[in-house]
């Protein structure tokens, strides 16, 4: 399982509401690739499974979070996200279309979808079966695995360049 894999599993477990950490799901990966022997991962090696998120990050954000609770509680809270391509454009068309005003008015609308729908489980529950059928039915071919360690290898040897920034307007 590469990273992603392990955020998208923690994505729909999280969902289903058995909440394992992301240090669990890490734990649970156990294995890396060796690309020693070529520039197609040649062999599946295990290896000790890192600890992550590191103890001392993960006490530093507890910490920051109760250190801000009361500040944010009276007067919210301000962050900064990076997105990835996929979702960047994503956003960035719903901003054209008029959907949103910004980035943030965008997080604010959406983090507050997923606050009011978090008690009800069972509609979660028939979002990702839905989810998980459409996946299912897609009519598009399968790719073939020298594609995908192809595009795979790409991705570890050409990094994504500097992310854009979205410039709020001065002055209102």
């Amino acid at each position: 399982m590469f990273p992603y894999n392990i955020i998208a599993a923690w994505k729909v477990l999280h969902f289903l509401k058995e909440w394992p950490t992301l240090a669990e799901l890490w734990d649970a990966r156990g294995f890396r690739y060796d690309f020693t022997e070529g520039r197609r991962p040649t062999q599946l090696v295990q290896s000790e499974p890192m600890e992550w998120p590191d103890p001392a990050d993960n006490a530093h954000v507890v910490e920051q979070a109760g250190g801000l609770r009361d500040k944010a509680a009276a007067g919210g809270l301000k962050f900064e996200a990076y997105l990835p391509p996929d979702l960047a454009v994503w956003l960035l068309d719903r901003i054209e279309q008029g959907k949103f005003i910004d980035p943030s008015e965008a997080a604010f609308v959406l983090l507050g979808e997923a606050r009011d729908l978090e008690p009800h489980a069972d509609l979660r529950n028939e979002l990702l079966k839905r989810s998980i059928q459409a996946a299912i039915d897609d009519p598009r071919p399968s790719i073939p695995a020298e594609e995908v360690w192809q595009s795979l290898q790409n991705k570890f040897d050409n990094p994504l360049p500097e992310p854009a920034k979205w410039e709020k307007r001065t002055g209102r």
